[in-house]
């Protein structure tokens, strides 16, 4: 963890961090049903399509995915992915 690497060498602030923070916890990877209703809040409704995104460690990687999606304009002019 990057902020325990900062604590072992000594940074300036770095003690604070881990005074005010008693613990830090680990979330659980996004389910494929959450994926899927995300997928869905953002017009991926193809299985085919939203099989694409079952690798993603956060949500907030899900998002910024599907909002740099090539657009169907984009497709059209390069070719189906």
């Amino acid at each position: 963890m990057i902020i325990y690497f900062f604590g072992k060498k000594k940074v300036i602030g770095i003690p604070e961090v881990f005074r005010r923070i008693e613990k830090i916890e680990t979330l659980r990877l996004p389910t494929f049903r959450e994926i899927s209703d995300i997928c869905k809040d953002f017009k991926v409704t193809s299985d085919e399509e939203i099989k694409k995104y079952r690798d993603i460690d956060s949500f907030s990687e899900l998002i910024n995915r599907l909002k740099n999606r090539p657009s169907e304009d984009e497709k059209d002019e390069e070719g189906s992915y």
